[in-house]
């Protein structure tokens, strides 16, 4: 019999492997603080804008934060929908869709998480969710094209600390055996294919593109 945890989410035997989908981020509201917080903690990663700090800050602080976030908000309040932000409402369908069918297919309970690179649910949160549910095995698979923090850690054999500490600040990395990098998904030719078949056929009037 599968064993829940307290939320209802199927857990997986000790020992088991989790899957944790990754997108960039998105600001929890569609108001110039969320919005700024967001930008914040966005566009202060030295691998996002490599000027030195000295030069940076006076500009984000000065310049981009003040003025970009009033902007940026409205267009968010345009697309936003009664669910909250659409990256995240699509981030938790992709995570309940994967869930069951790898559920299916494997004939027993996979434990899924999302998270964001920037903003909420966080890395360190899905991983603590993860192991919450006695996963020690992680596979990531980043859902988003600008991959170059899980290109980083990879390539210098590091993880960044969102990915070594759970929100109150234990170690997750004695408890997780590995993890493993899925390459990006715009380098898959299928994937490719089929986001170029869906992306034509939605933008299609009539049979033709759109202008």
């Amino acid at each position: 019999m599968a064993q829940h945890d307290t939320a209802g989410r199927e857990r997986g035997p000790a020992g088991a492997a989790g899957v944790l989908l990754v997108n960039l981020g998105t600001p929890e509201a569609p108001t110039p603080r969320a919005v700024r917080a967001y930008l914040r903690e966005f566009l202060s990663d030295p691998r996002v804008v490599k000027l030195p700090r000295l030069v940076w800050w006076p500009i984000l602080y000065l310049w981009v934060l003040p003025f970009r976030s009033p902007r940026s908000a409205k267009k968010y309040a345009a697309i936003w929908t009664r669910e909250g932000s659409p990256l995240r409402v699509y981030l938790e369908r992709q995570v309940q869709l994967l869930r069951g069918y790898l559920g299916e297919r494997l004939k027993a309970p996979l434990p899924v998480a999302g998270a964001m690179r920037y903003g909420r649910p966080s890395i360190a949160a899905g991983l603590a969710e993860l192991k919450s549910r006695r996963c020690d095995r992680i596979v990531v698979l980043p859902l988003y094209l600008v991959v170059l923090i899980f290109r980083h850690a990879k390539r210098s054999g590091r993880s960044t600390p969102e990915h070594k500490l759970a929100p109150n600040g234990e170690s997750l990395t004695p408890q997780i055996k590995y993890k493993v990098l899925l390459p990006a998904f715009y380098g898959i030719v299928l994937l490719i294919a089929t986001g170029a078949y869906f992306y034509r056929d939605y933008n299609s009037v009539d049979g033709h593109l759109a202008r």
